[in-house]
């Protein structure tokens, strides 16, 4: 009778044991999907900060390739004049 019992015993703690696993990879699963979630969400805002800045370098080009000529424009004339 003792025999049986203490194997009824291990039994239902290595069920019990089985549980708590699976409770901690459950509690993990979760706590990952939510990091995946935050991940995402910032992944989201840094491809629009992106997209605004080429927008912007897009539209100042063209002002920064006119500085770039005058620039270039005032060189020669300094060296014609010096």
């Amino acid at each position: 009778m003792g025999r049986q019992r203490t194997r009824v015993l291990n039994r239902v703690v290595a069920q019990a044991g089985k549980v708590i696993h699976a409770a901690e990879l459950e509690r993990e699963r979760m706590r990952l999907e939510h990091t995946l979630t935050l991940l995402r969400a910032e992944q989201e805002q840094l491809e629009a900060s992106v997209q605004q800045l080429k927008i912007q370098r897009d539209i100042l080009q063209p002002y920064v390739a006119q500085l770039a000529q005058m620039a270039s424009e005032a060189r020669g004339a300094e060296e014609i004049v010096g």
